[in-house]
């Protein structure tokens, strides 16, 4: 990284997702954001410490913020296409909908969320948040 050669200090960053309203996370999220090792974070990684180092505070606050993005149902397709390894075909079948209904709600997620559930970081994030 720039920052680290031109000053020789370490740095962490957490690339928050942009959203219109407040993303309510607050001072718990920076100070365990100041316990990981150096680096740069996206959401689906900040996510997925939260979830091994079981912090369950932010564990709920994550929970309430893609609940109050999505609702119940999106967030049922998306955990069901997550489990049926990402498969729109396999996930439509078991779900009884159309595939396009399934992509509308995959993508609706993606969108109001700013977690890509299509890439493995971000299937895996939300995997894990809802399953530990």
């Amino acid at each position: 990284m720039l920052l680290v050669e031109d000053f020789d200090s370490e740095v962490t960053i957490f690339i928050e997702p942009y959203v219109d309203t407040l993303f309510k996370l607050g001072t718990s999220i920076k100070s365990f954001i100041k316990e990981l090792p150096h680096n740069v974070y996206y959401f689906e990684d900040i996510i997925t410490y939260i979830v091994l180092k079981d912090n369950q505070e932010l564990k709920t606050k994550l929970r309430e913020f893609i609940t109050s993005k999505v609702n119940n149902d999106v967030l049922y397709t998306v955990r069901e296409f997550i489990e049926n390894s990402m498969n729109s075909s396999v996930s439509a079948k078991k779900l009884f909908m159309h595939r396009n209904t399934l992509n509308y709600r995959v993508d609706n997620f993606i969108e109001s969320t700013h977690i890509n559930v299509k890439t493995f970081k971000g299937a895996n994030a939300v995997y894990m948040l809802y399953k530990y």
